[in-house]
């Protein structure tokens, strides 16, 4: 029903599926391509159920690792950030190895900042700039560290002056992309402004 592009018929397929065979060994990968189908379509509430029954009830099975990603990521659509980062913090316990650790990290900072807790989420953006050098989030991770550290200035001065060096470090790589040049431009002017 997918494939010939009936999506609402293979969804109640699906969900028909996980009615009638909750045993079987299928269950993970359908959870799975229930909350993707969920998620794309801007359904988020839904799509943070699948996964989260996945993540917790399959968690040996290899979507598993997505599925608390993905879980996380629908809850912070919803603009629920604390769920967001709780769901992180879910996949990096029980999965600390999982290659999508520089994401999840980024996604959780991404939450604590719109939380208000803009420590906590350098943090975070450090662990990245230092354990994942060669991951496309490396030069997001430190203009988003620059972000937070000028936000923190308004209560320590010194911050603006960190916030500049976040920013540098940015322009100092050989080829940073054009939009994030720009923005660590604008940052430091905004910083040197302060």
């Amino acid at each position: 029903h997918y494939m010939m592009g009936n999506t609402e018929k293979a969804l109640k397929s699906f969900d028909d599926f996980t009615k009638r065979y909750p045993a079987s060994a299928s269950m993970p990968d359908v959870l799975f391509w229930m909350g993707e189908f969920e998620y794309n379509r801007g359904a988020y509430a839904a799509a943070e159920l699948n996964f989260k029954e996945l993540a917790q009830k399959y968690q040996a099975s290899p979507p598993a690792d997505a599925a608390w990603f993905w879980a996380g990521r629908s809850a912070f659509m919803q603009k629920d950030f604390k769920r967001a980062n709780e769901y992180i913090v879910a996949l990096l316990k029980d999965r600390p190895q999982t290659p999508r650790r520089a994401e999840a990290r980024y996604h959780q900072a991404e939450a604590l900042c719109e939380l208000g807790d803009f420590s906590a989420a350098v943090l975070l953006y450090d662990e990245i700039i230092k354990q994942f050098p060669d991951s496309r989030l490396w030069d997001l991770s430190f203009c988003r560290k620059g972000d937070c550290q000028y936000t923190l200035g308004s209560e320590d001065a010194g911050r603006y002056e960190e916030a500049i060096a976040s920013y540098q470090a940015v322009l100092d790589r050989t080829e940073p992309q054009k939009e994030l040049r720009l923005r660590a431009e604008y940052g430091i002017g905004r910083c040197l402004d302060k």
